[in-house]
Parts: structure tokens; C-alpha cells; sequence
């Protein structure tokens, strides 16, 4: 497996991704709501996958 291959497989597990996909489906009006609606549910998981291991390892602090 070359490097670009590698880096091509992540890339394609990244959000931007999907949110590039998402608009040019909108734009060129070749997919249909489902195909948009699963981009957008794939970028709203890994929101929500930030937020709680952002809240795992931050530390609070109280007074």
C-alpha cells in the first residue's frame, strides 16, 4: 500500500470530506436527500465526538 493510498483512506474518514461531498451533491443535483442527510449525520457525529471527548479531558475548574 503506497502513502497516498494510505493518506487517500484517511482523508475519506475525515469530515471535510463529507461536507465537500454534501455541497457539490447540493450544487450539481446529481445524489438524493439521503445520500446529503448521511453526510450531514457523519459530520454531526464526529461534533458530537469532539464535544464529549473534549469533555472527558479537560479539567474543571471550580472555585
Amino acid at each position: 500500500m503506497k502513502q497516498i493510498d494510505v493518506l487517500e483512506v484517511i482523508g475519506d474518514w475525515l469530515p471535510l470530506s463529507h461536507a465537500i461531498d454534501a455541497l457539490d451533491a447540493v450544487s450539481t443535483g446529481n445524489e438524493d436527500d439521503a445520500y446529503i442527510w448521511l453526510r450531514v449525520l457523519f459530520i454531526a457525529c464526529w461534533i458530537v465526538g469532539a464535544i464529549i471527548v473534549g469533555s472527558l479531558t479537560l479539567r474543571r475548574r471550580t472555585p
